[in-house]
C-alpha cells in the first residue's frame, strides 16, 4: 500500500458524474455554454431586428422581466425565441416573431 504526502486515507467517489462534452447532446452543451451561442437565421430583410434582438438577449433584467410576463403577446414570443436559441446549438429562424409583428 503507497501513502502519498497530502493525500486521505479514503478517496471518497466524485459527488457529480463527470460527463465529458464529447458525451453531451447539442442541448446540453448549448445550457452549459460549451458551445458558441446560436444565432437568428436572416428571413430577408431582418438583419437589423436579428442583431437587436441577440444584443438584448444578454441583458440580464430584459430576460428577468420576460419570465415574469405571462400574458400572451409580443414579449411572450420573444421569450419562447430566446429560449429556443438558449437549447439550441444552431441558427434557429424567427418565424413566429417575424410573423406576430
Amino acid at each position: 500500500q503507497i501513502m502519498l504526502m497530502g493525500s486521505a486515507e479514503v478517496v471518497a467517489a466524485p459527488k457529480e458524474t463527470v460527463k465529458f462534452v464529447e458525451d453531451m447532446t447539442v442541448e446540453e452543451q448549448a445550457l452549459k455554454g460549451a458551445i458558441i451561442p446560436a444565432g437568428l437565421v436572416n428571413l430577408g430583410n431582418t438583419c437589423y431586428m436579428n442583431s437587436t434582438i441577440e444584443c438584448i438577449r444578454y441583458m440580464p433584467e430584459i430576460r428577468e422581466a420576460l419570465s415574469a410576463s405571462s400574458s400572451i403577446n409580443l414579449a411572450t414570443l420573444l421569450k419562447s425565441t430566446y429560449n429556443e436559441l438558449d437549447r439550441s446549438g444552431i441558427s434557429i429562424p424567427p418565424y413566429s416573431f417575424v410573423h406576430n409583428l
